[in-house]
């Protein structure tokens, strides 16, 4: 019985893998909730935008954001600040939101239940996080939610509205930083 449930849930991630394998682009309205030990979760409210190479997400609420994150350095703008902070990023950043992990993961594990992944990630690739839960819409395999577990901190992205392969502009991907703007490398 156990070997005929692992074959179904190994058979179930090809269908995921082959679902995110022609992806795009995917576009998101989502709250992140960030954990850290000792201090209260924080809560944001806003829209993302990843293609292969390319995280953007624009935070609402409670204050506005712009994240920007490539394949070398990630830019966090705040427009209240007039400040920008810059630091150094791999691309594995879009690679979790399309679920491109399998060069990350040292093992992969599925809920019984829902469509619940845990992908625990290889120690020798220097990443911040040490585990990433997916959990998937059972029906049509879209992202509900995405975890990032580091040491200490627990990163929840849930989406409420999820779409694949959306047609966007140049502009919607192009980093806009108005002129005065103060950076900070951090």
């Amino acid at each position: 019985m156990k070997l005929f449930l692992i074959l179904i849930f190994s058979l179930s991630w090809e269908e995921i893998k082959e679902e995110y394998k022609n992806l795009e682009n995917i576009y998101g309205k989502v709250r992140e909730i960030i954990y850290s030990e000792g201090i209260p979760a924080c809560t944001l409210i806003g829209k993302i935008y990843v293609k292969r190479d390319l995280f953007k997400m624009v935070i609402e609420k409670p204050e506005s954001q712009i994240i920007y994150s490539t394949k070398d350095s990630t830019l966090i703008y705040f427009p209240s600040w007039k400040e920008v902070q810059v630091s150094k990023t791999p691309k594995f950043i879009s690679d979790f939101f399309i679920l491109n992990i399998d060069e990350y993961a040292d093992s992969i594990f599925f809920g019984e239940k829902d469509f619940k992944i845990e992908i625990f990630l290889k120690k020798n690739l220097d990443l911040p996080y040490k585990k990433i839960i997916v959990i998937l819409e059972r029906n049509n395999k879209d992202l509900k939610n995405l975890i990032l577990v580091e040491e200490d901190v627990i990163f929840e992205f849930t989406f409420f509205l999820f779409k694949k392969n959306m047609k966007f502009s140049e502009e919607t991907f192009k980093i806009f930083l108005p002129e005065g703007v103060k950076k900070v490398k951090v």
